[in-house]
């Protein structure tokens, strides 16, 4: 992760950088707690006195009240959307019974049973083959093996010769 300079942060406070430089900035903050530190570093008292001043005495109430304003509308929303879910569960549940009596009582479960057994079957079999492909190798390579010592003959120099 790239951080910041001290130099880039004033810049950044002053807002004298490119409007995207400063979102990518800006988003770093949320990631960084070391450029955090380093920004924060840069606000003075003075700074925090004067945005003390634009904000009102009753701000916190206020937030607090909105707050819980919300959470009753959610918690009221929430129990409605429980109920709806839960009736959504029921006829879900419903609907798939009545498929899978329906499936039952024209054989089709039965139908794909029978199918599966023949799968694996035809699996089995297959298995099989290609196990004796697999262990017939080494026999393969003892034969070889075999053919190119019987066709090793000495050669008139001393060298060897293979036919």
């Amino acid at each position: 992760m790239r951080h910041f300079g001290k130099e880039e942060w004033i810049l950044f406070k002053s807002g004298h950088l490119a409007k995207e430089k400063s979102r990518i900035m800006e988003n770093h903050l949320y990631v960084c707690d070391q450029c955090l530190e380093t920004f924060l570093e840069l606000i003075t008292d003075e700074e925090i006195n004067d945005a003390a001043k634009k904000v009102s005495p009753a701000f916190d109430k206020k937030v607090m009240a909105a707050i819980e304003k919300n959470e009753a509308r959610w918690t009221q929303r929430g129990n409605t959307r429980k109920v709806l879910v839960s009736n959504k569960l029921i006829a879900y549940y419903v609907a798939c019974a009545m498929v899978t009596i329906m499936l039952m009582s024209a054989g089709f479960f039965q139908a794909l049973a029978g199918k599966a057994q023949a799968l694996a079957v035809s699996s089995v079999r297959q298995e099989k083959v290609q196990y004796s492909v697999n262990f017939s190798w080494p026999l393969e390579i003892v034969e070889k093996t075999s053919d190119f010592i019987r066709n090793f003959e000495f050669g008139e120099k001393g060298g060897f010769n293979v036919e």
